[in-house]
């Protein structure tokens, strides 16, 4: 795992953690407003050229990980990101709790397809892969 770098890293308890690029958004509800580390790993955290999500959020008490890719079309590329960032940035590849988010203008692959890659996640990772139309929302 790499370390985090202070100037990617937000310590924050807002009620509304919206992340948006583009035409993609997600609003993580934050109702109990939980102490969350949000790192921007695109173009911060990881700026070299190998695949990366675009965020990471960590809840500090449970150390629970949420990796977002915000995308257009390209759901292939999204998973490759996500799986990419993961062994760079997860405090345990295995055992940490994970959540996988790949918010899309519009999601092309068929339920089968996706219900197979979340298997595949799952047992590689302990990620929950979840894939929404933009704008999404999900609480913590």
């Amino acid at each position: 795992m790499e370390d985090i770098k202070c100037e990617c890293s937000e310590l924050i308890s807002y009620p509304l953690i919206v992340l948006e690029e583009q035409k993609s958004k997600i609003v993580f509800e934050n109702k109990n407003r939980i102490e969350i580390n949000k790192i921007t790993v695109d173009g911060c955290q990881i700026t070299d050229e190998r695949p990366r999500c675009d965020y990471l959020l960590i809840k500090v008490d449970e150390n629970t990980e949420y990796f977002v890719e915000l995308k257009g079309h390209d759901i292939n590329r999204a998973l490759e990101q996500i799986e990419a960032t993961i062994p760079r940035l997860s405090k345990d590849m295995r055992q940490q709790k994970k959540y996988c988010f790949i918010i899309s203008v519009r999601t092309p692959m068929s339920s089968t397809q996706i219900q197979n890659i979340a298997k595949s996640y799952k047992k590689k990772y302990n990620a929950e892969l979840i894939m929404k139309s933009s704008p999404g929302s999900h609480t913590l």
